[in-house]
């Protein structure tokens, strides 16, 4: 078994990235108030989830730098939201073959 070149190293780790990260150019680190933005999340949220170990962080010198990776693994380990139609789509839907308005008193 031969050793991987570090060219090699490096196209595999950005083949990674952009299955994970759908392809954009986003950082693998990045300071808090970024990382919201990128992952999504409200500032108190993501102390939250670090707090929690569900989200690394680093720390440089005196600044923080959050684990963007671990935070899209978070997220994506979160279950599926279902979103039903609202009340108001549901009722357009039903009456939708009716042409008659409804008169005002029975509204």
């Amino acid at each position: 078994m031969s050793k991987l070149t570090d060219a090699e190293i490096s196209k595999i780790a950005e083949l990674v990235r952009d299955e994970i990260f759908g392809g954009g150019a986003v950082p693998w680190f990045a300071p808090p108030k970024d990382a919201c933005v990128i992952l999504g999340l409200k500032r108190s949220k993501l102390y939250e989830e670090l707090g929690a170990g569900h989200i690394e962080a680093y720390k440089n010198n005196k600044s923080l730098l959050v684990d963007l990776m671990s935070g899209r693994r978070r997220i994506k380990s979160l279950p599926k939201a279902e979103i039903r139609p609202s009340a108001r789509a549901r009722r357009r839907r039903v009456s939708h073959g009716s042409s008659r308005r409804r008169p005002a008193q029975d509204r």
